[in-house]
Order: structure tokens, then sequence, then C-alpha cells
């Protein structure tokens, strides 16, 4: 009786290869590996060939280099993005030498001696990783290994891809997190066991690349509201499986809430909280604030306020010596200047 059960199996299972106009592959076949590593070859052939040219800026790297070279000057300053991307970038640079003297200024300015490849070829390498991740995911909704090696192939010899990866920018970096959380996610509903070891890993690293796409661009949003339906779709089959009581359904909502939700919200304001740790010096940044933000810069709590009735800045700053001084700029937002500055200490009131 075994016997004819594990026939029947194995029929079952052959019969499910075999479906389409081509044969189908395992992980285990020699093919699925051959073609797997064709195409890692040539992602890397194609995307780190010569990288280090051309050996000057090249597009927006006249605003991510500069702003990684602020980063570790920890030099505060204001931009629309979230912060992670920059950091990364910066991170990059740091670690392989890169000493944030080079001034960025314009494109087409050499960079003659400056140690700046590792920031180009981190975010290179950010970006190599779309086509493993894509494959990846095609194999795991559709089982085909030629439906997997095309979508490789496509993104191989995109032209736009190509010369988005091999840059100083946040769009490799960008498609990194949105391509890993689609992947990661594609794994999570291929897991049959709710609640096990992978079942909890793969759902938790949907929800670590989710926080990372969000906070290297809020275009990561797109791929937030992507998992999120998928997720309502997985919560109402859930609802609806009559053999299984409330509390399942509970537990499952509770499970995606947390790792979906909560940790990329942790991990966002964790991001922020570091992005403001690093920015001790005061920079370009201070006067966008324009609600009451402390900060420390140079030791001090500095506080500004935007007047947005007057146009004017007012800026308080308490030193460890508790004196408290007031000043109130002439100058319009986001400036910030000495003139017209009134200073009270104790017992003294100063105006120039």
């Amino acid at each position: 009786m075994v016997e004819k059960e594990k026939e029947v199996t194995k029929d079952s299972t052959d019969n499910m290869e075999e479906i389409g106009v081509f044969p189908g592959f395992s992980k285990s076949n020699n093919i699925w590996w051959f073609a797997f590593g064709s195409l890692m070859l040539a992602n890397f052939i194609t995307r780190l060939h010569r990288v280090d040219q051309p050996a000057w800026v090249c597009w927006d790297e006249t605003h991510f280099g500069k702003m990684a070279s602020w980063y570790i000057n920890r030099t505060f300053f204001f931009d629309v993005h979230p912060p992670l991307g920059k950091m990364l970038i910066a991170g990059m640079g740091y670690t392989t030498g890169y000493n944030a003297t080079f001034p960025f200024e314009k494109p087409g300015d050499e960079y003659l001696d400056h140690n700046w490849l590792g920031m180009r070829l981190g975010c290179t390498l950010l970006g190599c990783a779309i086509v493993p991740f894509s494959f990846l995911t095609v194999w795991q909704f559709t089982g085909s290994l030629i439906a997997s090696t095309l979508a490789g192939i496509i993104l191989v010899f995109d032209i736009g891809i190509i010369t988005l990866n091999r840059y100083i920018l946040l769009d490799p970096i960008l498609l990194f997190f949105i391509s890993g959380s689609v992947w990661t996610m594609s794994q999570f509903r291929s897991c049959k066991s709710p609640f096990s070891n992978s079942w909890w890993i793969w759902l938790a690293a949907t929800g670590v690349f989710l926080s990372g796409a969000i906070a290297v661009k809020f275009v990561g949003l797109f791929v937030v509201l992507y998992v999120g339906i998928f997720t309502i779709g997985q919560l109402w089959d859930v609802l609806g499986d009559t053999s299984k009581d409330f509390f399942h359904f509970l537990k499952h909502f509770l499970a995606r809430s947390l790792c979906l939700i909560a940790l990329p919200v942790i991990l966002y304001m964790t991001y922020f909280y570091i992005h403001l740790t690093i920015l001790s010096k005061s920079g370009t940044g201070d006067g966008f604030f324009f609600v009451v933000i402390p900060n420390h810069f140079g030791g001090e709590s500095f506080v500004q306020r935007h007047n947005a009735k007057r146009g004017g800045l007012r800026s308080c700053c308490k030193s460890k010596k508790s004196s408290n001084r007031w000043s109130l700029s002439s100058l319009s937002f986001p400036s910030i200047s000495r003139r017209n500055w009134c200073q009270t200490t104790t017992g003294h009131h100063l105006c120039s």
C-alpha cells in the first residue's frame, strides 16, 4: 500500500514537471544551475566592466557624492529623500578610504587622486543583486526555468538598468530593496507550514526590505502597496478557511502586523535616529527647520522656529552653562544671519 502511494506521488510530480511546451527543471538539475550561473556571469560583466570609467562626476553623482562627504564630515544637511541610501553610500566611501575632501561641485569634474571608486563600486554591486532576485522571484511564482531565464536576460541587457547601476546614485540601492522585497515575499508565499522558523524568517525579511525601500526614496511606497495587497489576499483566504477558528486568523493577522508594519516602522525611525546622530555639526541644512526640532551642534542644544508671518527665523540656543541666548533673524527662511539679533543673558539684555 505504501509503495503504491509513493508511485502515485512520483507520477503526480512527474506530470507537474512536464506541464507546458518545454520540459520542466528542478533546482537539483544541472541545467538550472547552468542557466542561473550564466546569467550571473553576464550580470557581473555588464555591470563591472570598466566601472571606473568615466573618471569624473556623472549626472547626479554631484548630489549624492556631496551628501556622502557631509555624512563623513558629520555636517548637517537637508534633502528631500530619506537618509538610508545616502548613509549607505557614505559608508561605502568611508570603509574604502574616501576622506570626504572632493567637492562634487558639478558634472564633469575629474576625481583625480581622490579615493571615490568604492562608492561607485558599492552601488554597482547592490544593483547587481536585481538580476538574481528577479530570476528567483519568477522561478518561485512559475516554476519555469524558461520564464526565469527570460526575465534574467531582459534585466541583464537592459541599457537603462545597466546605466543606473554603474554610478553613485540612489536608484541601484532602491531597486535592490524593491526587488528584494518581492523576492522575500515570494519565498514567504511558498512556505507551507505557518509559524515555522522559515515562515517567520521570510516574513521578517520582507519587512526589512520594505523598510529599506521606503527609507531610500518615497517611491518605495509602491512596493509596500504591492506587498500590502498580497497580504490582504492571504488574510482573506485564512479568514475564509472554515476549518479553523477565528483565533487562528488573529494569529496570522498579528504576525503580519508585527513583521510588515511594526518592524518596518521601527527600522525607518532607527535610520533617522542614526542620521541625526551622525550629523552632529552645524551645516547647510540648519535653516530648513520650520518647527521646533532639537539637535546638538557643537555641544549645544539648538532649536529653530520659522516665523511664517514675518518670513524670519527665530533661534534659541541653550549652552551647558545654562545661559539663554535669543536671536531674531531679519532674513527670509531658510537663511540664517546674525544681523539684527538680540541676546539675553542673566541680568543683561543686548541688541545690535
